[in-house]
């Protein structure tokens, strides 16, 4: 391992070059090289050094090392799921406000299908124009049947990633035919 030779000059990285930068990387590379076997053989040191515990130091370490692993996973799995539930919940309300949204307008969308079926059995209306409002209302209807079912799954999805029952909060009327 190299102890004396060029060395970099800054002492802020703000001041750093590129020639610093070039002694530094080459003398990474130098020192790299060896690196797996010096830690390997620092790691033989702690082997049978007990130090009055039940567990030598190398032990002792090992288990500290596959504990923090193993919490890092699980605070990763935990961090996932509660994004994904946060996620399914937004949805979900935005679903339950575009149904209710679309709820309020279909009475009056019904009300003016209703009055063109009268003025197009009275002759008034061209057949055109109360098919269109008749097209107008099932479609309605259809987005908030799509919408219901957009809205169940998510309850179904929240449900599993929480391990609990969710239904979804609409009121859930009845299409007028």
């Amino acid at each position: 391992m190299e102890t004396t030779g060029l060395r970099a000059t800054f002492t802020g990285m703000e001041e750093s070059t590129a020639e610093d930068w070039a002694i530094i990387g080459k003398s990474f590379v130098a020192h790299g090289r060896g690196l797996a076997d010096r830690i390997l053989d620092h790691l033989r040191l702690l082997d049978g050094d007990f130090g009055g515990f039940a567990v030598d130091r190398l032990t002792h370490s090992l288990q500290t090392a596959t504990r923090a692993q193993l919490l890092s996973e699980y605070q990763a799995r935990l961090d996932q799921t509660t994004g994904d539930a946060w996620k399914l919940w937004t949805e979900m309300q935005e679903l339950n406000a575009a149904i209710q949204e679309i709820q309020t307008r279909v009475p009056e969308l019904q009300t003016a299908s209703e009055n063109a079926e009268r003025a197009y059995m009275a002759g008034d209306l061209p057949a055109l124009t109360y098919v269109t409002l008749q097209s107008a209302v099932l479609n309605r209807q259809s987005e908030i049947s799509d919408l219901r079912q957009s809205l169940w799954n998510d309850a179904i999805a929240l449900s599993s990633v929480l391990g609990t029952q969710i239904q979804p909060a609409v009121e859930m009327k009845e299409p007028v035919p």
